[in-house]
């Protein structure tokens, strides 16, 4: 009988493994079992509302700052494609697509997008993996586009 438990198809519901809905309900037994907290329902629409708040927050300073320095600093955009145009800082990656008119900005070191947004509709389209830090992140950016309206920099400013 050893055998039988030792393929994995054989114990779990969907043939090569368990899936991210039963791994995700499986640690919440597992807290709940061990450390005896109780956790709340999942909420989509709450969660899909936060992002969009925070996505609120940081598309028009990420399309302001995509803006001044391509016109500042011309040189520190990267052309991918005839239409496709890139910053990419330290932290964050700007898109800009001249064909859809769509500003895309992501993480440096991840390949997901945390926010798309029309250019031409004003309108965000995708806001998905956005934490607090990447709000807190883009204030701070926020403050020296402020900052540098008042005082002129030679390099531009960090993304």
């Amino acid at each position: 009988m050893n055998w039988y438990y030792s393929i994995p198809q054989n114990i779990t519901p969907v043939p090569g493994g368990v899936g991210p809905i039963e791994m995700a309900i499986l640690a919440e037994r597992l807290v709940k079992m061990d450390l005896g907290v109780e956790l709340g329902k999942w909420n989509y629409q709450q969660l899909q509302q936060e992002q969009m708040q925070r996505a609120t927050i940081i598309a028009p300073i990420a399309r302001v700052f995509f803006a001044q320095q391509a016109t500042a600093y011309p040189q520190s955009i990267r052309t991918e494609r005839e239409n496709l145009f890139v910053l990419e800082g330290s932290n964050y990656q700007i898109r800009f697509n001249s064909t859809t008119q769509s500003l895309i900005v992501a993480r440096t070191n991840e390949k997901l997008t945390l926010i798309r947004l029309s250019l031409a509709s004003n309108q965000i389209e995708t806001a998905r993996g956005i934490t607090n830090e990447d709000v807190t992140r883009w204030q701070q950016i926020q403050a020296a586009i402020d900052s540098t309206t008042t005082q002129s920099n030679d390099r531009g400013m960090e993304l």
